[in-house]
């Protein structure tokens, strides 16, 4: 795919050391490291570390980074640098309506007005993602239990279009939690596709699968798509928005990471910009 990518190592202390040194010499990539209280444990995945917008990074609120601006961008703590809980891309940005209290404090809450000024600031355009609860994984298998859910990006997936346009694939098993009463899967669906409408944003519902979390699916900045094997009609609705040559999966399905840690491919990639790699040392 032509993507230059680094492997992280932010853990030393909790990893593999072995099987990491394998998977770079296997990649033939660069290794870098992040000091324990610039990356803390609390952030599992690099995609949770920070949200990059154009002259805009919002940095997840448990990490150990001062509020600055530099090099021309402004980086701020805001709960959405929780990368998970925000789609964005062409001057908009979809965001979900329930996140995560401030750090240290366990629970979630309604988002407030406050939490976008960042985003307002940078121009961008916020649609609200109705508060939810997904199916939870059990067995490897979707089951009917549903939990609380932040992270929009298990259940969504955000194109750029070969047609310009920004496109948002939806699971159709999720409920509505509006924090009175619950929603029905397709209520939820016409309520984001109205939201979204104004602001040109074409909302599909994604075929059903079987695969966890087949939607946490990455596309990079030459449009091509990197998503998980073992769903071809997921698949064919992707190529169908990026175009034909610019999806590529995985030899076999991504089930057992999504089972024990709740994430897939798009958690595990993140996009850091210049003013962070400045602060990196080599691992």
């Amino acid at each position: 795919m032509d993507v230059d990518f680094r492997i992280v190592c932010a853990h030393q202390d909790e990893i593999d050391t072995a099987a990491m040194l394998a998977c770079v010499g296997t990649l033939g990539c660069r290794l870098v490291g992040f000091p324990r209280d610039y990356f803390p444990p609390s952030v599992a995945y690099p995609r949770d570390f920070s949200t990059v917008l154009p002259g805009l990074v919002l940095i997840n609120q448990g990490v150990q980074v001062l509020t600055e601006k530099k090099d021309g961008w402004v980086m701020v703590s805001a709960p959405f640098g929780e990368g998970g809980t925000i789609h964005a891309g062409n001057g908009v940005a979809i965001v979900c309506e329930r996140v995560c209290r401030a750090w240290g404090q366990d629970g979630f809450r309604h988002l407030e007005p406050e939490d976008l000024i960042p985003l307002e600031c940078a121009g961008v355009t916020v649609v609200r993602f109705p508060a939810f609860a997904s199916l939870a994984i059990v067995n490897l298998e979707i089951s009917n239990s549903c939990f609380s859910n932040n992270h929009i990006d298990r259940v969504s997936a955000w194109l750029r279009g070969r047609d310009g346009k920004n496109h948002l694939l939806v699971d159709g098993n999720i409920v509505g939690t509006d924090w009175s009463a619950p929603m029905p899967p397709q209520q939820v669906f016409d309520e984001l596709s109205r939201r979204c409408e104004p602001h040109q944003i074409a909302v599909h519902a994604a075929p059903p699968y079987t695969t966890p979390y087949a939607l946490n699916l990455i596309q990079f900045p030459d449009s091509k798509v990197l998503m998980t094997g073992g769903e071809p009609a997921l698949e064919a609705l992707v190529e169908s928005i990026v175009g034909k040559g610019n999806v590529f999966t995985t030899k076999i399905s991504i089930r057992f990471f999504p089972v024990w840690l709740y994430a897939g491919i798009r958690c595990l990639i993140g996009d850091y910009p210049e003013p962070l790699f400045k602060k990196l040392r080599p691992a």
